[in-house]
């Protein structure tokens, strides 16, 4: 119950249902009115979208109901915060080797594969015209499975958990 239940298909992305009948997504990756919004198996049609001017965000209205939706993290304190990411990036490529240690991988292709890893949340930086974001280092300190984001996870949602529950408190831009 780390948010994996609240992410959804968005055209070649994630996004995240965040009420009975809307989902937040990437304003970034596009997408139509009248098209698909698939959550667990589920189809749900686009009607009509809300874009953010400000930032780097859309919210879409569906025809239908949605049965589940994320809670939000509302608090202003995500710096320091343990998070889970989820996007469809690719998956690690070559190692990056260094005096006979492995210290990294380079990047692999993206794939489309839902995945998911763990990190934590550094500082809060101004990202211009798209809004404020959260940022988080590949630095071998966020946790056994730690992860960076790369082409393909934009618009997946990142979670934090607050008082035992997991709740969406951004949308990736990679």
């Amino acid at each position: 119950n780390s948010g994996w239940q609240y992410e959804g298909s968005w055209e070649s992305y994630l996004a995240s249902p965040i009420a009975p009948r809307y989902f937040l997504a990437a304003k970034h990756v596009g997408g139509t009115n009248g098209a698909a919004f698939i959550l667990n198996g589920f189809t749900y049609h686009t009607t009509a979208m809300i874009s953010n001017p400000s930032a780097d965000l859309i919210v879409w209205q569906v025809a239908e109901t949605f049965p589940i939706y994320a809670p939000l993290y509302t608090n202003s304190n995500e710096v320091g915060k343990h998070c889970i990411a989820f996007g469809r990036g690719g998956p690690r490529g070559d190692p990056v080797i260094v005096d006979g240690e492995t210290n990294g991988w380079y990047t692999g292709g993206p794939d489309g594969v839902e995945r998911w890893g763990e990190n934590d949340i550094r500082t809060n930086v101004n990202g211009g015209g798209l809004g404020q974001f959260l940022y988080a280092t590949f630095s071998r300190g966020g946790g056994s499975n730690e992860c960076h984001l790369s082409v393909g996870d934009s618009s997946g949602g990142l979670f934090i958990q607050d008082s035992g529950v997991w709740k969406l408190a951004g949308v990736h831009y990679s």
